[in-house]
């Protein structure tokens, strides 16, 4: 999630009413007042035990450790009070908990307790025709050390130190025979070779569809090639080592004159982007944040 900080007189006021906001939406739960006190986690805690008591279908599924002394309670009340201001809908859908209706719209076997999906996997025989899955990025604290032998790890063992690639092949491991997985990862994902992940990587085979028509080869676009260039290029999926670029049409203005004006249009945007560092940082210092 990126924030952006824009210029605004009325900063603090926004911040003021972001603030009561959260406190009227908290209140269910009993978040009251300031949400970042020290019993915050075992306020959620009780919160997570009381859903249990009215669902029958999730007791024992919620994660009720929220008051453990390794999170960060001040960083959890912040993060409550930013969802909490978050605008769905209307005011009308706000008041209906719209977030909370949408999740309950999903149905899914989550498993009978809430788990650790590595060192406790609640479907281990659950072969899924389609996956689509955005694990975290980049966990060092998996305990991959305690799983060198897992059975998932058929390309390879993951680093103990990073669970790209543990996620990777869990998923691969859940795939039916046909099935097809779509997901989400670091970027350094793509290129790493550290402790093995390198040979991890693999190439997984292009799929057409016979309605789609004739595939072809589309330079900066897409390109279809073989395990021999991929290994080739040290088992690297950079999508530019292979797709290369797209060829640059003439566009008939004259360099001289494409120069100057490109030029001017870059002068403009750095004037822009001065006036807006300085602005910006008026606004931080207002909030007593000073550069």
């Amino acid at each position: 999630m990126a924030r952006t900080l824009s210029p605004s007189p009325n900063t603090r006021g926004t911040r003021r009413t972001a603030a009561a906001k959260a406190k009227q939406n908290g209140a269910a739960l009993g978040f009251e007042a300031k949400l970042w006190e020290a019993d915050i986690g075992r306020r959620v805690d009780r919160a997570m035990a009381a859903i249990e008591r009215e669902n029958p279908s999730l007791q024992g599924v919620l994660p009720k450790d929220y008051a453990r002394p390794t999170l960060d309670q001040h960083t959890l009340g912040e993060l409550i009070d930013l969802v909490a201001t978050i605008g769905l809908g209307d005011a009308e859908s706000r008041s209906k908990d719209v977030l909370g209706r949408v999740f309950r719209g999903i149905e899914g076997n989550l498993g009978p307790s809430h788990a650790d999906t590595f060192r406790h996997d609640l479907h281990p025989d659950l072969k899924a025709d389609f996956i689509l899955a955005n694990p975290p990025f980049n966990v060092s604290d998996w305990k991959g050390e305690l799983l060198r032998e897992d059975l998932r790890w058929r390309y390879g063992v993951p680093p103990a130190g990073n669970a790209n690639f543990a996620w990777v092949q869990h998923i691969i491991h859940h795939l039916a025979p046909n099935g097809v997985a779509g997901f989400v990862l670091a970027n350094g994902s793509m290129s790493s070779n550290q402790s093995g992940e390198g040979e991890i990587r693999t190439y997984h085979a292009w799929r057409g569809q016979a309605e789609a028509g004739a595939y072809e080869d589309v330079p900066g676009f897409c390109k279809s090639v073989t395990t021999w260039e991929i290994e080739a290029h040290g088992f690297v999926l950079t999508p530019g080592r292979y797709v290369g670029t797209a060829a640059q049409g003439d566009d008939g203005e004259p360099f001289a004159e494409k120069m100057a004006r490109l030029t001017r249009q870059l002068a403009d945007q750095f004037a822009e982007s001065a006036r807006l560092e300085q602005a910006i940082r008026e606004n931080l210092r207002g909030l007593g944040y000073d550069l």
